[in-house]
């Protein structure tokens, strides 16, 4: 698949018109004739392993879905986000109190990448409803593809692909949702948008679930958050890379040794280096913060409590005009005691 969609990316670019803005609408797939003729050999490879026709073609049309977000992330340079698990959560934790008109994009297709077990939990509670999925094996890692559509009415046109991977030898699962985002829209709008021509109420009811909904707002918010850091993304490079580097110029037996040792690395490693959304919170804080979201509702927190992260829009005499990101925060006495529940002393 990598080796068609290169090809196929290549003759892209090479169409006259072509911007670097551009990305590739889904309904566009089916004129790359590189990767029809790709998905059209894996519909009869699937037959004659003894599906039946209509079984075939629903493999090879999901296969096709793959197709849609791999052509645009491989269109514009494969740029990936690798979220800290501290950050992850918290941006969980922030209210997405926006506008539609304050969410840009750092690229118009990019992937954002999740390992945090609180993330990998949601996508499993996802796949749960789904009744096709019954592997109990944990998710390992989510990643989030976002495409810009390309769509001439007023508003952003956004796909985002979720892929769950289990790291057990099957496809990741994969959900896509597109988004339609006016200017004036707020958090309700974006996370329960679609293009209009959408019939919603034939939808599956897993694209109006909360963990979906959830999943997708975590997505918005790190999309903010990237777009609204200060500094340059710091970036992480691939240990696998480094190892296949390390292999170059030598001897045949030395090779294959570092070969050997890269395809065991690619296992548990990813062959991209990755802009790295670091957190700003020790794990340990993040920890009591977690503790704090498990605290039964009847109990009663006296002395401290904990603020939401949010986002903050710039004042018109501010010089940077960028939004800020608040992150969750305690606030009470500096020394109280947070109370969670009443003890009772035994002498």
């Amino acid at each position: 698949m990598a080796k068609v969609a290169a090809r196929a990316v290549n003759e892209f670019r090479r169409r006259p018109g072509w911007i670097r803005e551009q990305t590739i609408h889904p309904r566009d797939v089916i004129d790359i004739a590189d990767v029809q003729d790709f998905l059209k050999g894996f519909g009869y490879f699937c037959y004659s392993s003894g599906f039946t026709p209509k079984q075939a073609t629903e493999e090879a049309n999901w296969l096709g879905q793959h197709f849609c977000y791999l052509l645009n992330f491989e269109l514009h340079h494969r740029k990936t986000f690798w979220v800290d698990e501290s950050l992850a959560w918290m941006l969980g934790q922030t209210r997405l109190d926006i506008e539609g008109r304050a969410l840009k994009l750092p690229f118009p297709s990019f992937a954002v990448a999740f390992t945090d077990r609180v993330t990998c939990e949601l996508a499993e509670q996802l796949m749960a409803r789904d009744s096709d999925r019954r592997e109990p094996e944990p998710v390992q890692a989510l990643t989030a593809y976002l495409t810009r559509l390309p769509d001439e009415r007023e508003g952003l046109g956004l796909n985002v692909s979720l892929l769950a991977d289990q790291r057990n030898g099957h496809w990741p699962y994969l959900v896509s949702r597109d988004l339609f985002v006016r200017p004036e829209d707020n958090l309700d709008t974006i996370l329960d948008s679609h293009f209009p021509e959408v019939q919603v109420k034939s939808l599956d009811p897993l694209f109006r679930s909360g963990e979906l909904k959830r999943l997708v707002h975590l997505v918005v918010n790190a999309i903010l958050y990237a777009t609204s850091y200060s500094d340059a993304w710091p970036v992480l490079g691939s240990p696998v890379k480094e190892l296949r580097r390390s292999g170059q110029g030598k001897g045949g037996q030395q090779r294959g040794r570092v070969e050997r040792r890269v395809l065991e690395l690619a296992k548990t490693r990813s062959a991209e280096d990755v802009f790295h959304l670091p957190g700003k919170i020790p794990i340990s804080s993040m920890r009591a913060l977690q503790q704090m979201e498990k605290t039964d509702p009847g109990r009663q927190l006296l002395a401290r409590f904990m603020v939401r992260g949010h986002w903050r829009r710039a004042a018109n005499t501010w010089k940077q005009q960028h939004l800020r990101w608040i992150e969750p925060y305690w606030k009470g006495p500096e020394m109280a005691a947070v109370i969670e529940r009443e003890y009772q002393l035994k002498l």
